[in-house]
């Protein structure tokens, strides 16, 4: 099945097509490349002609090598075949990429995005150290390694981690249409 507009969102292993035209860039003189590039390995794909319409495919064969799941910017290029040097980047967007369950293997999975590891791995902290304000918590970034000796650092810590998982659920809720609201929960008390 063939879309009209690149994917926002794949699972590894599962095919995607889909076509774009340009009305001053016909498929039969030039020609388009998708680059994609994230948290692991990178990945390209280069669109064939149909008539003067651009057709590409995501697929097993052209991911194979990606191993690292998340979130990949991608930029769509487009090069002149009568003079490859001239080059346009036309579209630009994200692609989230899901692991796939195309084996028959049962390891373990952790579904957890990296946010809700963070946020798992300090409540932890914090409850093994509950009653004291000096807590020793190390952890990685790209950026470095840091450690936290505070309890109110770590809390801070916990607090931008905290906003990182809220934007990706609401980012969840509006792909599986269910609209950008949040919920509030009121918690009431009985005054007898």
């Amino acid at each position: 099945m063939s879309r009209e507009i690149e994917p926002t969102q794949i699972t590894k292993g599962e095919r995607i097509e889909w076509t774009r035209d340009f009305a001053d860039y016909p498929a039969s003189e030039y020609t388009l490349k998708y680059l994609y590039r994230g948290p692991g390995y990178g990945f390209n794909v280069t669109a064939t002609a149909d008539g003067d319409t651009f057709v590409a495919v995501l697929d097993g064969t052209v991911m194979a090598n990606v191993k690292d799941f998340g979130e990949y910017a991608w930029q769509a290029w487009l090069s002149e075949d009568a003079t490859p040097a001239n080059t346009w980047v036309v579209a630009s967007g994200k692609l989230r990429v899901l692991e796939g369950f195309t084996t028959d293997s049962t390891k373990v999975y952790d579904g957890r995005s990296t946010a809700k590891q963070m946020i798992d791995s300090i409540d932890a902290a914090l409850l093994a150290a509950a009653g004291s304000d000096i807590i020793e918590y190390e952890y990685s970034t790209p950026a470095g390694s840091r450690k936290v000796k505070r309890r109110q650092d770590l809390l801070e810590l916990r607090k931008y981690y905290a906003k990182v998982y809220a934007n990706e659920q609401a980012r969840e809720r509006a792909r599986n249409g269910q609209g950008f609201g949040t919920q509030v929960l009121i918690r009431g008390y009985d005054e007898s």
